[in-house]
């Protein structure tokens, strides 16, 4: 069973006729036999659950006159991006462009694009029902928060282990919270102590450092002890074994635990990969994912540092396991927008800064050369004036003579 909430693709299967399968965690489908009997084209709704315009495009699919020719690919924000860099390759521009939280597409119709084009495709090709899923008993449906409940529930589930670490700086606040994906069934005490150090209410995780940018590599974070990245202490107080390397460190956001140099040293020090990142394996254990906050994550890797050390003062403010909210599904954090905004206008703010500094340094060597320059054209004239004045004195002196 893969832990993916949905295969990326369909495949033929090996039963008597040509059938399509979509491969889901949930369930799977399959085409019928005769692709006649279809009402329409099959086509693709793929997008990320916490999108309200994906929840309506899905539900559209659905409960339309062809939902038979519908696949729904519901997603984590990290793997839809992933998704559209695929579709991106394929469609071309406007593909490329699309920024939405939904993507419809078709083998054999080609890009159709967001909610609204898909209404208008399905429209064009005549297909009824659509009202039935856009309103219900007559009312308007909120979509962003049933995207905003149904991604609660997914990641505060019990098949899955979700935990997040909110991300701050001292001068500018919270600037947003990073999601993973933990293996526990790979990697128990790993994924224990890590949880443990999340959920402590001294001596873990909140208000430790992050004290290593290394973009293009990676992240580093966890002493909790001095907060420099020399130290650490795991959560039991011992070390924490080597116990899997099943998970590869083949990808953007793959979580692991930082070790001493040698094997069976880890304790608290965690890092995020900026890009895959090959020769850790086998040296240290990965033991999760981002499956949110890859914006977020992007701006980090920018950030503005000295020998790998923020200068800024960036902290965990807050960390643990993804639980059940309580109430009607208000916001589990920021979105993932709202966060790297932030993360982004420090990053400008900085450059400006950077901007000001370069051209007050300009602005001060113009003036010193025009000064220096100043300085020449009065000695020279101060020389040549000097000059004249001898001259004169040996005319004097030698018409006295006569």
């Amino acid at each position: 069973m893969c832990d993916a909430t949905v295969l990326l693709s369909a495949w033929p299967c090996h039963s008597s006729g040509m059938r399509w399968c979509v491969w889901s965690s949930d369930a799977v489908r399959e085409w019928p036999a005769n692709m006649m009997d279809l009402t329409l084209t099959p086509f693709t709704v793929a997008g990320t659950i916490n999108s309200g315009a994906f929840q309506k495009a899905k539900a559209i699919a659905q409960k339309c006159d062809a939902a038979a020719s519908a696949t729904i690919l519901e997603l984590l924000p990290v793997e839809y991006h992933k998704l559209l860099g695929s579709l991106a390759q394929e469609y071309g521009g406007p593909a490329y462009m699309h920024e939405a939280g939904v993507a419809v597409y078709s083998e054999q119709a080609g890009w159709i694009g967001d909610d609204a084009q898909l209404i208008k495709w399905l429209g064009r090709n005549k297909v009824g029902g659509i009202a039935n899923a856009t309103n219900s008993n007559g009312k308007a449906v909120n979509w962003d928060f049933m995207a905003q409940k149904a991604y609660q529930e997914l990641l505060s589930g019990s098949e899955r282990s979700f935990a997040y670490l909110e991300v701050a700086v001292e001068s500018e606040g919270s600037l947003g919270k990073l999601v993973f994906e933990l293996y526990p069934s790979l990697a128990p005490a790993t994924c224990a102590n890590f949880l443990s150090l999340c959920g402590a209410e001294s001596g873990g995780y909140v208000n430790s450092s992050v004290h290593r940018i290394k973009p293009g590599a990676w992240l580093q974070a966890g002493d909790n002890v001095t907060g420099n990245g020399d130290a650490g202490a795991s959560a039991a107080g011992s070390f924490v074994p080597d116990e899997s390397f099943h998970v590869k460190h083949n990808e953007y956001g793959v979580l692991g635990m930082a070790n001493q140099g040698e094997a069976h040293t880890a304790m608290s020090q965690f890092y995020v990969t900026f890009a895959a990142t090959p020769y850790f394996d086998k040296k240290y254990v990965a033991f999760g994912k981002l499956v949110d906050g890859l914006k977020l994550l992007k701006y980090l890797e920018i950030m503005d540092c000295a020998n790998e050390r923020p200068r800024a003062n960036l902290f965990i403010a807050s960390a643990g396991k993804v639980l059940p909210v309580e109430g009607t599904g208000s916001a589990l954090y920021e979105t993932e927008d709202e966060a790297a905004a932030k993360v982004q206008a420090m990053h400008k703010a900085r450059l400006h800064r950077k901007e000001l500094q370069e051209k007050k340094a300009a602005a001060a060597k113009v003036q010193a050369a025009k000064r220096g320059q100043a300085a020449r054209k009065q000695a020279k004239e101060e020389k040549e004036a000097a000059v004249k004045v001898q001259a004169i004195s040996r005319g004097r002196k030698a018409r006295s003579k006569k």
